[in-house]
């Protein structure tokens, strides 16, 4: 979701820093490594930090009219998000995002574990009746990547700066929704 459904703006560094967390580590899994009142404490405020973002989100380029075009062609889709389910509801209402995702089809890290494990993928295929092979994640990051590697679905990795950092991970890159466009149309 942010990121790929939604323009960017988190800065993970700056939010370790802020929540005083190893930089070496992701944020779940530094929080995990405290003591369960610090846990709290911890998840309380990057809460705070994910919905200072989430009132911002605004969607990528494109994004509306791949989902319209998808939905049209009555293709399923889903969010799969290590955001927690609060922020996720005002991450996609304020992109505008919301209304092109069933609520049960909204997987957060609180529905399954956060990826790269492939719990919400399998969950997602599950609710589908979906094969493997008919499905295609897009993420922005290699957790992204992971869990679709783990759960045996093509990897699909957006980066709009073109880096492709991921690349050897991926089955297809994009920088631009457009691209998508320009294939299922």
């Amino acid at each position: 979701m942010d990121g790929t459904l939604t323009i960017a703006v988190h800065d993970f560094i700056e939010i370790k820093k802020e929540l005083g967390l190893p930089l070496e580590l992701d944020i779940l899994a530094g929080i995990k490594t405290l003591d369960e009142n610090l846990q709290k404490e911890k998840h309380k405020h990057l809460q705070e930090i994910e919905k200072r973002l989430a009132i911002k989100a605004k969607p990528n380029e494109y994004v509306v009219e791949v989902l319209e075009t998808l939905l049209s062609q009555n293709k399923k889709i889903a969010v799969l998000t290590r955001n927690n389910s609060t922020n996720t509801e005002i991450t996609l209402n304020a992109s505008g995002l919301k209304k092109y995702f069933k609520d049960e089809l909204i997987i957060t890290r609180e529905t399954c574990p956060p990826k790269p494990d492939p719990d919400g993928v399998f969950l997602i295929l599950e609710k589908w009746k979906a094969e493997k092979s008919e499905t295609i994640l897009f993420g922005d990051y290699i957790y992204d990547l992971d869990a679709a590697k783990h759960s045996g679905i093509a990897r699909g990795y957006f980066d709009p700066s073109k880096k492709f950092i991921y690349k050897d991970s991926s089955d297809i890159q994009i920088s631009s929704f457009k691209e998508i466009l320009d294939l299922i149309s």
